[in-house]
């Protein structure tokens, strides 16, 4: 993946896959969790590359260039969107690792 209609495309499709398992998995939360916090990676990417133009290449790169509260981050988030974005990102963790 690497431009910014591709990562919106695959969110688009990953919401897709979540609305069909969301209906008939309804027990499989952790798989939920994770196609969502997927979903949202790959808008952050997008913007991401929108605004750095430029891929990550970990979790923690995506951090520093998102944050809002470090000063040098090059493509900002809204302080609730990212809030919100931490929060998935731990939340698929803990479904997939714990």
């Amino acid at each position: 993946m690497g431009t910014f209609k591709e990562h919106i495309q695959q969110s688009k499709n990953n919401i897709r896959f979540l609305s069909k398992i969301s209906t008939s998995l309804d027990d499989c939360w952790d798989w939920q969790v994770t196609v969502c916090f997927y979903s949202a990676l790959h808008l952050i990417n997008a913007h991401v590359v929108n605004k750095f133009h430029a891929n990550y290449l970990s979790h923690s790169k995506v951090d520093e260039i998102i944050n809002p509260y470090n000063f040098l981050s090059l493509a900002k988030l809204d302080e609730k969107i990212y809030k919100s974005y931490i929060k998935l990102f731990q939340l698929s963790r803990r479904s997939r690792y714990l």
